[in-house]
């Protein structure tokens, strides 16, 4: 349903300026696509994970005519193949094993190394979560990483 994604950002503490990252291996996902359209709206940086080839060769369907390639500030390219599931079971006939997956979830783990280490240059030195099931891990989330995100956003 377009609109809903106006709905999300408002409902959110997201304001302009922030980044967001979208992910739609085809870059035509309606909702995915009206999420960044309103988000680019706001003066929000959007960033998207989508496979370039396989956006190239697909139609938009979001009602501005336009794919998260046509419009958001970065593409990161996951370069996974259209339809993109790489395992097959005889027997069923849909693949799966998404390698927009695998490959999403390594640049972002990427992305999150670089963005730490300029945080680092800039003398910013970030709170990260701790796991729930690592002990201390809730405690110290509590007193030291939601407070400091409170306080500065970051």
């Amino acid at each position: 349903m377009e609109g809903l994604g106006a709905y999300i950002l408002k409902a959110s503490t997201i304001k302009p300026g922030d980044v967001l990252f979208v992910g739609s291996v085809s870059g035509r996902t309606k909702h995915v696509v009206d999420l960044a359209w309103e988000a680019k709206k706001m003066g929000i940086k959007v960033i998207a994970m989508s496979s370039l080839s396989y956006a190239r060769s697909v139609d938009p369907v979001h009602s501005s005519g336009q794919k998260l390639i046509d419009f958001v500030d970065l593409t990161l390219d996951n370069c996974a193949p259209a339809a993109e599931a790489m395992l097959e079971v005889e027997g069923i006939e849909a693949n799966f094993a998404a390698a927009s997956g695998i490959a999403s979830s390594y640049i972002l783990w990427s992305v999150t190394a670089v963005v730490l280490e300029e945080m680092m240059k800039r003398g910013k030195t970030p709170r990260l979560l701790k796991s729930v099931n690592f002990p201390g891990g809730v405690d110290y989330n509590n007193a030291e990483v939601y407070p400091h995100y409170k306080e500065f956003g970051w």
